[in-house]
């Protein structure tokens, strides 16, 4: 039926509210209004229930938006207002949705006492979809009202992982001033909700966002239209997390992602704009010091659903966050799409939109996605070591699927060939385990010692062919291009160890695990040949690695005439997207011998 509404005041007023409260006894004496029901029998999870304020569930609509939460096959559990104030974030959260119905056209705020004293506390719990309902959707419950509650009671208890909320705003702030706060919401939400009460009926209504619920349930442009006053609060300031669902097309103060003007009343957290701009990824995480890119892709109806849109500008904007204002464009291709890159500099949340003008001359905007920038992790772990040389850097030189070469290959010249650049000419099946990454030595403390027994020669003589390894385990943990370091000079201002200056030869090896099979992918002449360099004091080359990854660093050292007790350190150093990790191990000599 048409409405007429009074916020105060006035004989229609009084006889308005007076033949409410008839209908309201007749109500319950007839049994429309079901009574209290108890709290969930199980008394833990509360699943398949939510949690209603009863003081908002009153008047001749009562009941209308509990059948909608049945149909959902959900059970409505009543709260009086002293059982809500008692309840924390936890039991709130135990539920499928926290719902503050609408009392049949209530002005003022009395209805919803108890729930804007502890807003904060079930707000907390509400981590699912929410719906804000600036109308008294059950007085209108034969008007469309109906209709639009059992969409929206979908759409709150949508994720089952999740606790829903749905708010109705009623009548309470009807015929207030522009900017009038809703502290219940600022405090429930976060943010600063601010509404006004709309001066007449506005009575036309046109839907700007989506969600399969309002789908399923037949909400459309027609049933939010024609209930005699459709809207009573008119929303002018919101949280970003938020997005318009409905507008009543009076009024100009909002212009909606399709490019429609009007008046907002109708909120959601959880839904999807409708606009002809679509941009992706929704979200993502980044380390700062590194680049993200979202992508537009813009479509049209016409001639056919999806057609792209060639040629037209799409300008980005950073419109929240720490790297808010910043902005660019870009032009689409022949698939509708643009692109937007731009650096982290700064931890913390960005909120990116996209906007074009469509052939009507309309701005629309796309759906808002999110980018969170961390403060770099590490680019990997390094643990450091030193080894003797228990290790394998076998190849398969000719591809013949085993790494057990000849014994001896000889050159067209007769001079024996190093197949495979590990220094030794004696290729056969014994010359180490090709399942072996090699042995740390004993450990003592934060030193790893190698039992080198030193000649006077500068020969180790207790190990054959007595060559001692500088070991790097690599776990990557953030993929692409690493830069690795290896710095052994303070062994050469120390005369302890000098590095192996043959070239190639296993003076420095690569090695990929490959889950427990060695496969060599570097060594010293692949790494001067890919630019890097391997001098007397220091080693640096890149290597595109994947997340997961493990690799090992062997870098061979020759013992040097050193005293007994002459100690130095190797270290490696691993940079890339994150943050770079070192680890050393230091190499003492504990005998010498004649």
């Amino acid at each position: 039926m048409a409405q007429v509404h009074v916020a105060s005041g006035g004989t229609r007023s009084v006889v308005r509210w007076v033949w409410l409260a008839l209908i309201l006894a007749l109500a319950l004496v007839i049994g429309v209004i079901p009574p209290a029901q108890a709290d969930h029998a199980g008394g833990g999870s509360n699943a398949g229930h939510v949690v209603m304020l009863d003081t908002t569930d009153v008047g001749f609509g009562a009941g209308k938006l509990e059948t909608s939460f049945v149909a959902q096959g959900k059970t409505v559990v009543r709260k009086t207002p002293a059982e809500w104030g008692a309840m924390t974030t936890a039991e709130f959260a135990s539920y499928d949705a926290i719902v503050l119905a609408d009392p049949t056209c209530q002005v003022g705020t009395t209805a919803i006492t108890a729930a804007i004293a502890n807003a904060a506390v079930w707000g907390a719990a509400a981590d699912g979809n929410v719906i804000i309902i600036g109308t008294d959707e059950q007085f209108h419950f034969g008007s469309g009202g109906q209709t639009l509650m059992n969409g929206a009671a979908e759409f709150v208890v949508a994720d089952a992982a999740k606790t829903g909320a749905y708010v109705s705003l009623s009548c309470y702030f009807h015929g207030t001033a522009p900017l009038t706060p809703v502290s219940m919401l600022d405090d429930a939400f976060g943010g600063t909700f601010t509404v006004t009460g709309v001066p007449g009926c506005f009575n036309s209504a046109h839907i700007v966002a989506t969600h399969p619920a309002f789908e399923n349930a037949g909400v459309t442009d027609a049933t939010l239209s024609g209930w005699g006053c459709s809207v009573h609060e008119a929303f002018d300031n919101w949280p970003i997390n938020f997005e318009v669902l409905a507008i009543a097309l009076t009024g100009t103060v909002f212009t909606a992602p399709d490019g429609s003007v009007g008046t907002p009343y109708i909120l959601a957290r959880g839904v999807e704009v409708i606009s002809d701009i679509d941009l992706s990824p929704e979200s993502d995480i980044n380390p700062v010091g590194t680049s993200h890119t979202v992508t537009a892709v813009v479509t049209t109806d016409d001639p056919d659903p999806e057609t792209p849109v060639v040629g037209t500008t799409v300008t980005f904007e950073v419109i929240a966050g720490p790297h808010v204002g910043l902005t660019d464009t870009d032009t689409t291709d022949g698939a509708g799409m643009a692109s937007f890159t731009y650096g982290g500099t700064t931890v913390g949340v960005d909120t990116i939109e996209a906007t074009f003008v469509d052939s009507l001359g309309r701005t629309q905007r796309s759906n808002r996605v999110t980018k969170e920038w961390i403060v770099p992790p590490d680019v990997a772990e390094v643990d450091k070591w030193w080894s003797h040389t228990n290790v394998c850097f076998e190849r398969d030189n000719d591809g013949d699927g085993s790494i057990s070469e000849d014994p001896v290959d000889f050159d067209s010249a007769g001079a024996a060939i190093d197949n495979d650049n590990d220094g030794l000419f004696n290729e056969d099946g014994a010359e180490c385990d090709p399942a072996s990454l090699g042995d740390p030595l004993d450990m003592d403390g934060d030193n790893f010692t190698v039992n080198a027994v030193v000649g006077k020669n500068g020969n180790v003589k207790n190990y054959n062919p007595g060559q001692t390894y500088a070991v790097t385990r690599i776990d990557v943990l953030i993929g692409g291009t690493l830069t690795i370091d290896e710095d052994y000079s303070d062994c050469t201002l120390n005369d302890v160890l000098a590095l192996n200056p043959k070239n190639g030869g296993g003076r420095l090896v690569v090695v990929r695990d490959n889950g427990g099979t060695p496969e060599q992918i570097l060594d010293a002449r692949d790494i001067e040949l890919a630019g890097g360099t391997v001098g007397p004091d220091t080693a640096t080359f890149d290597i595109d690695a994947a997340a997961g990854d493990v690799l090992y660093v062997y870098v061979k050292f020759r013992p040097a005439d050193a005293d007994v007790g002459s100690m130095c350190t190797n270290t490696t150093t691993v940079s890339g997207a994150g943050d770079p990790v070192a680890d050393s191990a230091v190499l003492e000599v504990i005998a010498k011998g004649g």
